[in-house]
């Protein structure tokens, strides 16, 4: 049996709540870290948290849930299946995941296709 351990400074909750899929974990609030053990990962649950964190760090996602609900939309399942897969590596070679540390470097090809999505919208608008 393998082990991540998932630690976060400001989503303990959200990651509580995203890893009750998980037969196996334990919890200690204190630290900020959930240790999930697993046969075999399922990475969709934790990236649907990765991807929530995305929308939370973008300043014009997280104070317009109409433009993200569009946005959300807009993202083609190929991209989701690529950083799934992603996941699916790191979690493999890894046996400690930080939430935001892996936001904001791992997935900042993810981001910078949100703020590319975000510009052609206004772009189309005019604004």
């Amino acid at each position: 049996m393998k082990s991540l351990t998932v630690c976060t400074e400001a989503y303990f909750n959200e990651l509580d709540a995203y890893t009750v899929c998980f037969v196996r974990r334990a919890k200690k609030r204190d630290a900020g870290v959930i240790k999930l053990y697993f046969g075999e990962f399922d990475a969709a649950p934790v990236y649907q948290l990765l991807d929530w964190i995305c929308f939370q760090k973008n300043p014009v996602l997280k104070h317009e849930p109409k433009l993200a609900a569009i946005i959300r939309e807009a993202i083609p399942a190929a991209i989701t299946d690529k950083n799934i897969q992603a996941l699916c590596a790191y979690a493999a070679e890894n046996y400690w995941l930080h939430l935001e540390g892996y936001v904001r470097f791992r997935m900042a090809d993810y981001n910078d296709y949100l703020n590319r999505l975000l510009y052609s919208i206004a772009k189309k608008l005019k604004l």
